[in-house]
């Protein structure tokens, strides 16, 4: 009789103690489906940096470009002003000559050299000499005239390109403000869906506490139950019976009722120090394929679906800043590290070479 209560005792025990998996499955799973749309996220926020920083560097070299091709204009400018003064004093020492001559009747000097030739053959020499001349001018206010047209034509041209490429900049300029704001869409999704996660774990260790607490409760009472029980029993048929005879009472066990499970105190958010600021530090790299490192960061990022992530001390950077750093691009505050501190970074790169070729240097951060 006391064993089959003893096994009705156990098995009320393990029924009560089997309700937390139960009750627990329906969060489980919203949980796993929660956590798979955030590693979509984070796989989508890598390629929108990915595209965010090659839209920038097609800027940068846009820019070069028109930079340069400013440059190119101003020289031609300043050939065609060099050229236009050319043709101005060829012309007028031209026109000095022509009036002089007629000034100085020059004209019948040259008539006179020509016809006072001793013969032929130094006549034809001295018309040669008188056309070379004459002609060498005119060929070379000429020659300068057909510069100054390529020229013109060549500052044309460059000004059309510069147009072009002004526009071209303009348009990139545009794309990566619009994947910098679809970046921080998906940055808004990626803390809600965290936010949600947060809550679902906060309420399964809860609901948890609640059903462990309860099932430890009934078997607690069970069990007090069962040995006053037992014991009343045993008295009894030990006892004489005899009117002298005082029957022994039960004697009831107090059960300490176990104090209610307390939740960990969430932390507090971290206010942004630096928003829209740019500070200088101290960088180095790592990667998750280092010996004992994790591809998961303090933030729960995936590093292998999203690399592109920073180590900040939370006090200087915000965890889940997107961030601009020289040399290396744009980034997410996603990871601490124990001796990331102030003015300290690390920088994930997806091989140990690739942070080896970084080592350490001074780059501008800013947080966008």
């Amino acid at each position: 009789m006391l064993k089959v209560k003893g096994l009705s005792i156990t098995f009320l025990s393990i029924v009560a103690l089997s309700f937390s998996p139960v009750i627990s499955l329906a969060a489980d799973s919203k949980e796993e489906s929660v956590k798979k749309e955030s590693v979509e996220i984070s796989s989508k926020i890598d390629k929108a940096l990915d595209s965010v920083n090659t839209k920038y560097q097609e800027v940068e070299s846009l820019k070069s470009e028109v930079s340069k091709t400013e440059e190119t204009i101003k020289e031609t400018q300043n050939n065609i002003k060099e050229t236009e003064k050319s043709i101005e004093k060829r012309t007028v020492l031209m026109g000095d000559r022509m009036k002089n001559m007629q000034e100085n009747n020059s004209s019948m000097g040259v008539m006179d050299a020509i016809l006072t030739a001793e013969n032929m053959s130094d006549f034809f020499n001295r018309v040669y000499a008188v056309t070379v001349l004459q002609g060498a001018e005119k060929a070379k206010v000429d020659s300068l005239a057909e510069d100054k047209a390529k020229l013109d034509e060549l500052r044309g041209s460059l000004e059309t390109d510069k147009a072009s490429l002004t526009e071209k900049q303009s348009t990139m300029e545009q794309e990566a403000t619009s994947l910098e704001n679809d970046v921080d869409s998906l940055k808004a999704e990626l803390s809600n869906n965290q936010a949600v996660l947060d809550k679902l774990s906060k309420d399964k260790m809860v609901k948890e506490a609640k059903a462990k607490k309860v099932a430890v409760e009934v078997a607690n009472r069970k069990e007090v139950e069962a040995k006053a029980q037992t014991r009343e029993t045993a008295e009894k048929e030990k006892a004489p019976i005899s009117s002298t005879t005082k029957v022994s009472q039960p004697v009831k066990e107090e059960v300490a009722t176990p104090e209610p499970e307390t939740t960990p105190e969430e932390p507090k958010p971290t206010e942004p120090s630096s928003g829209g600021q740019t500070m200088q530090m101290e960088a180095t790299g790592y990667s998750y394929t280092q010996p004992g490192l994790s591809f998961y960061t303090a933030t729960g990022i995936d590093l292998r679906q999203n690399s592109r992530v920073i180590a900040v001390d939370p006090g200087t950077i915000p965890l889940g800043s997107v961030v601009e750093v020289s040399g290396y691009g744009i980034a997410v505050a996603g990871d601490t590290g124990g001796d990331i501190v102030g003015n300290r970074i690390d920088l994930h790169f997806n091989t140990i070479d690739e942070c080896k070729n970084w080592g350490r240097r001074s780059v501008s951060v800013t947080v966008r």
